[in-house]
């Protein structure tokens, strides 16, 4: 089921959706990063989002997963992607990494293989990628006054990243909604997660292998709210 929101609809609109996968051939990335599925399933039960955001999107899969378990838990929903496809600078250091960026007359072409996997797996009428700077996304998204239940961040790992990704998406939460992130055993991304809490009177929920996702609530009990079938990590 797609979901319709009056600030998603003018979305669509502006970015063409009704024609954004003609031409793609579903195909299947078997390239990706995703794990604890589970926390996934978990804070998507607790809070049976309508809209998700998510900012670091690659090839799809975790957004991808979203909307599978969405469609378990809650009949569905719209999977707002952003990323700029273009890939960052440990990429260009290391050959593997380098190689899946796909370039095509010189620059990266694997939003392609975004979509294509998007497409494979059936999930294309939910998700919607904005293909934009996470800053730029965000102030767009203000300014339609489009709201998520859950927001999924796994862009950029540098403290300064982080720091500006939580910040601008934070005033994109719906009242009751839930922030989360990976790869929380990441020094630069650790601080600025505990920093961003800390100033803002929060606190930090780890779950899943390693406590590698990280949520941002504002008490252990809203803890144990949004992701009830798992046990905690950790809680700073």
């Amino acid at each position: 089921m797609d979901i319709s929101l009056p600030g998603i609809d003018i979305l669509k609109e502006k970015i063409g959706f009704r024609h954004l996968y003609d031409g793609i051939v579903p195909r299947e990335s078997t390239r990706h990063f995703f794990d604890d599925a589970e926390v996934f399933d978990a804070l998507i039960r607790g809070t049976r989002p309508r809209l998700i955001i998510e900012i670091g999107s690659w090839m799809g899969h975790s957004a991808i997963h979203m909307t599978e378990a969405a469609l378990r838990e809650c009949g569905g929903a719209t999977v707002i992607c952003i990323d700029t496809w273009l890939g960052s600078s440990e990429h260009y250091f290391n050959d593997e990494f380098l190689n899946d960026l796909s370039f095509k007359n010189g620059r990266p072409d694997f939003y392609v293989s975004f979509l294509a996997n998007a497409d494979f797996r059936q999930a294309q009428n939910h998700i919607l990628p904005i293909s934009l700077p996470s800053r730029t996304a965000c102030e767009v998204l203000a300014k339609l006054e489009i709201r998520a239940d859950l927001i999924y961040i796994d862009a950029g790992h540098g403290y300064n990243d982080v720091m500006s990704d939580i910040t601008d998406a934070h005033i994109l939460l719906a009242d009751g909604g839930i922030m989360f992130g990976d790869d929380y055993f990441h020094k630069p991304l650790k601080r600025a997660v505990d920093d961003y809490a800390r100033q803002n009177g929060l606190h930090v929920a780890s779950f899943g292998n390693r406590g590698r996702k990280w949520v941002l609530v504002k008490s252990l009990e809203e803890a144990k709210r949004a992701a009830s079938s798992l046990p905690l990590a950790d809680f700073v």
